[in-house]
């Protein structure tokens, strides 16, 4: 199966509130704006804004991401990684 892109995940992160305050107020300031403010938005950020125009103008889309992230277990925790190589070395 194909991995999401970068539209789906940026609108997943939006959504589900993964991003950090600065993106996730980025997104509802991108999802008041009007016309020519999101025009200028898009200057800047352009995935950000094109994920939002496809979340809100291309039926099924939404739907169809969500699907595709549960196949992928995209919204499964991650196990925690610990880096053991600088506590093995003083150890020794």
């Amino acid at each position: 199966m194909a991995q999401l892109t970068d539209l789906e995940i940026i609108a997943l992160k939006w959504q589900y509130k993964f991003f950090g305050d600065f993106y996730q107020l980025l997104m509802k300031l991108i999802s008041t704006a009007d016309e020519q403010n999101l025009n200028q938005l898009k200057l800047a950020f352009p995935q950000h804004v094109e994920a939002y125009i496809t979340y809100k103008t291309i039926p099924g889309w939404w739907n169809n991401t969500l699907e595709k992230a549960k196949s992928l277990n995209w919204f499964a925790p991650q196990p925690y990684s610990h880096n053991t190589s600088a506590t093995n070395e003083n150890q020794t």
